[in-house]
């Protein structure tokens, strides 16, 4: 605080430590703490000086106000000045060498999973079948009753099933779409269904939510060698490999007579391996003819029509593609191994 009134030399003496202290500074902080110092609102030394500018004499009052008043203009001036110039100076020191080649950035792409239905569907449509789905939440009629599953039929112990309210249930396999689709067309009808699925299994080589592909084939005259023909063809477009087939009897509720679909293990070439189990076939998944209960709930003749049908899982291709071993690592989004596929 002045002790002493305002004058001419005081003004003049101010201005010589703010001329100073500003040729010193050097960073925009340094500018901002002059700027408290000299013009601050309340312990600025110029802002001190204007508020005593009531204590002086009329007669001194006026000549000593507007130097004042002048002096913060020229303050306010100088100190935006200065930081104009610092900051061009900031902009001077970044130097860009523009023929430098770009970084490049961080492209995202289809998981594997995605890619691997998008395959599925291209050999589907090249196959003249129409690509479907359905809904994930089904009732107790499309998702077993419909499909052969009679009410305590023990079949229905093979789908550890998630139950919901209203005897709903996440659908357990993408085969529940065939009724819905059945009932909207008639024969010849060729169509795949490509969706997600729910069981409650977990392991390495199962999840409680994974995909399937699951088909039909209604005509007059079609017989278990259309099937095999048919997944022949897909199977060696899928793994896009020279594959051996086979079929091993199986029992599924809706088909009948009903298979397991082999093909030649692609990783030792049927010469057995720890992949195969050292038996050099790799087990696909599950097919058969339409059982005749399941074309007459979807009021189709089941004396004029037949129908192959067939459901595969499509994790487990894309394992065998890719030699992958744990089905999980696809569902954990690690960047470092997604990014790995060349899809």
């Amino acid at each position: 605080m002045y002790t002493h009134l305002p004058d001419k030399q005081t003004l003049e003496n101010l201005q010589a430590a703010f001329i100073q202290t500003l040729d010193a500074a050097q960073t925009p902080e340094a500018i901002t703490q002059i700027r408290n110092d000299f013009l601050g609102r309340k312990d600025g030394k110029l802002t001190k000086i204007l508020r005593q500018l009531k204590t002086l004499p009329e007669a001194e009052r006026k000549a000593i106000g507007m130097q004042a008043n002048a002096m913060k203009k020229t303050f306010e001036d100088a100190l935006q000045e200065k930081l104009d110039q610092l900051g061009k100076k900031t902009v001077q020191k970044v130097w860009i060498d523009v023929t430098a080649p770009g970084k490049k950035p961080n492209i995202g792409r289809l998981h594997p999973i995605s890619s691997m239905i998008q395959h599925i569907r291209r050999i589907f449509e090249q196959l003249n079948f129409d690509i479907t789905n359905g809904p994930e939440i089904e009732d107790d009629y499309y998702n077993f009753s419909a499909l052969n599953f009679q009410k305590e039929h023990p079949a229905r112990d093979m789908h550890e099933t998630f139950f919901l309210p209203r005897k709903h249930v996440l659908r357990t396999h993408t085969t529940a779409t065939d009724i819905h689709y059945l009932e909207t067309r008639k024969p010849p009808i060729r169509m795949v269904t490509i969706g997600k699925t729910y069981r409650r299994d977990a392991d390495l080589t199962h999840t409680p939510m994974f995909h399937q592909f699951d088909g039909l084939m209604i005509d007059e005259h079609i017989s278990m060698a259309h099937l095999k023909g048919l997944l022949h063809i897909v199977m060696e477009r899928l793994l896009e490999a020279r594959l051996e087939v086979r079929f091993r009897i199986s029992y599924f509720p809706f088909v009948e007579p009903g298979a397991e679909f082999d093909v030649t293990c692609t990783l030792c070439r049927g010469e057995g391996c720890v992949t195969c189990k050292g038996t050099g076939w790799l087990e696909m998944g599950g097919c058969g003819m339409l059982h005749p209960n399941v074309l007459k709930n979807a009021k189709i003749d089941s004396e004029k029509y037949q129908a192959l049908a067939f459901g595969f899982g499509i994790e487990r291709p894309l394992m065998i593609k890719h030699k992958v071993s744990d089905l999980r690592i696809f569902f954990e989004n690690d960047i470092r191994f997604l990014k790995q596929f060349d899809l």
